[in-house]
C-alpha cells in the first residue's frame, strides 16, 4: 500500500513531530510512504508565505497562518498524478500548504491527522476559548475557506477522545493515539533525595500551558520536591515555592537526558489535544500528573499517574504522595502502555487497518455518473 503524506513540515514544531512519528509508524507497519512537506517551497513561494504571515499577524492578529496571497506551496493534483498513491494522508496543512478546493476532487481516500481543531472550529488552533481579535481573524479565515464548495468530508483522525468529541464539521472521526519514536522500556525507581518534578513547554510563559497554576499547586506540597523546567524562560514567571532548575530548550536527540532528569511529569495545560511530552514521558517510564478534561485523559489513568484539576491547587499534593508510594508499579504500567499502544508498529498497524477499511468501502461504493 502506497501512502502520500502531505504536511506543512515534518521537522519543525509539535505538529511536525507528530507527522514525522506517524510517517515512521506507517513504515514500521510495512507501508510505502512518500513524504512531501511545504517548508521548502522555493524563493518565490517562500516570499509569498512570509508576506502572508506578516500581513495576517499585523492586521488581523491571526493565530494560524491561513491567508493566501499567492499559489499554494504544494500542488495536490500534480503530486497524486506523479506518485499514484492508494491513500492520501494529511498532517498540518495550514500556511497555504495546499489548495483546499483540491480535496473534494481527489478520487481516493483522504485521511487528515489533526494536531488540533484547525480548520474545523475556526481560525484558532483551539477554538473553545474567545480569541483576542475574533471578528477580524474570523473574517480572514472565512475568506480563506471560501474556495471550498462543500464542507470537507474526508476521514479525520484525532489523537484524543477530547478532540474527537469537540471538533466540528462533517465526516467520521477516528481516534488513534500519537506514536512515540523511541520507547525506553526499563522500569524506573525513585532515587534518594527530593522528588524530581518536570515541566516542559516551548515557552514557560505560554498561558495555555498552565505554569502559573502549577506553581500555585506546588505551594500545597509539603514533602521535599525539586522542579525541573525545559523551555524558554521569561522575566515575568511567578516565583516558585520549591527549588527550581531551568534547563532551557532541548534538542530532539536529548530526549533521554531530559526524561532522566525528573521522576514525574506535570502537565497542567488546559488546552491540549495530545501533548508529545506526555506520550514521551510514558515511553520513558515516567508517570504523569495531567489536567483532566483535556486530551491528556486519553493517555493517563490512576495506574500511570493522575488526572487532576489544577484550578484546585490542593489536588496535587495527595496525588504526588500516592505516586511516590507506588512509583515502581506506575512506572512499569507507563512503559507497558507505551509499548502496547504508542509504539511505531502499534500506531502504524492501527492506521493501516483504517486505510484498508476505507479502500474496501471505496471499492464497494456505487459509481456516480
Amino acid at each position: 500500500m502506497k501512502v502520500l503524506f502531505v504536511a506543512r513540515s515534518f521537522a519543525k514544531g509539535g505538529a511536525a513531530t507528530g507527522a514525522a512519528n506517524l510517517a515512521s509508524a506507517l513504515e514500521a507497519a510495512g507501508l510505502e510512504v512518500i513524504q512531501r512537506a511545504a517548508d521548502a517551497p522555493g524563493p518565490v513561494k517562500k516570499a509569498f508565505r512570509f508576506a502572508e504571515r506578516v500581513f495576517e499577524r499585523t492586521f488581523f492578529d491571526a493565530e494560524t497562518h491561513c491567508l493566501r496571497l499567492g499559489p499554494a506551496s504544494l500542488n495536490m493534483p500534480r503530486l497524486i498524478e506523479r506518485y499514484q498513491p492508494d491513500i492520501v494522508q494529511l498532517g498540518d496543512i495550514s500556511a497555504n500548504t495546499i489548495r483546499y478546493v483540491d480535496l473534494p476532487r481527489i478520487d481516493r481516500p483522504v485521511v487528515h491527522r489533526m494536531s488540533d481543531f484547525w480548520p474545523y472550529n475556526g481560525p484558532a488552533h483551539y477554538g473553545l476559548q474567545p480569541e483576542n481579535a475574533p471578528r477580524l481573524a474570523r473574517v480572514l479565515f472565512e475568506a480563506s475557506m471560501q474556495e471550498i464548495p462543500t464542507p470537507l468530508e474526508h476521514t479525520r483522525v484525532a489523537p484524543s477522545h477530547w478532540l474527537a468529541r469537540n471538533v466540528q464539521g462533517k465526516g467520521p472521526v477516528e481516534v488513534i493515539p500519537n506514536a512515540v519514536s523511541a520507547i525506553d522500556t526499563p522500569v524506573r525507581s525513585l532515587s534518594d533525595g527530593p522528588l524530581r518534578l518536570g515541566f516542559i513547554a516551548g515557552r514557560l510563559s505560554d498561558p495555555r500551558k498552565g505554569y502559573a497554576r502549577m506553581i500555585t499547586a506546588l505551594e500545597h506540597v509539603k514533602h521535599p520536591v525539586t522542579l525541573h523546567t525545559f523551555g524558554r524562560t521569561a522575566p515575568n514567571l511567578p516565583e516558585t515555592p520549591v527549588p527550581v532548575i531551568h534547563h532551557g530548550p532541548y534538542a530532539p536527540d536529548e530526549h533521554r537526558t531530559v526524561f532522566d532528569s525528573f521522576d514525574v511529569l506535570l502537565a497542567p495545560s488546559h488546552m491540549d489535544n495530545s501533548p508529545n511530552t506526555v506520550t514521551e514521558a510514558l515511553a520513558h517510564g515516567r508517570p504523569v500528573v495531567g489536567q483532566k478534561g483535556t486530551g491528556i485523559d486519553t493517555y493517563i489513568t490512576s495506574e500511570r499517574g493522575a488526572l487532576i484539576d489544577f484550578e484546585d491547587p490542593a489536588q496535587l499534593a495527595p496525588e504526588l504522595d500516592r505516586i511516590t508510594f507506588r512509583y515502581d508499579r506506575l512506572s512499569a504500567a507507563a512503559s507497558d502502555y507505551a509499548q502496547s499502544n504508542l509504539s511505531l508498529r502499534a500506531v502504524g498497524q492501527a492506521y493501516a487497518a483504517l486505510y484498508r477499511r476505507l479502500l474496501q468501502a471505496a471499492e464497494t461504493a456505487p459509481a456516480i455518473f
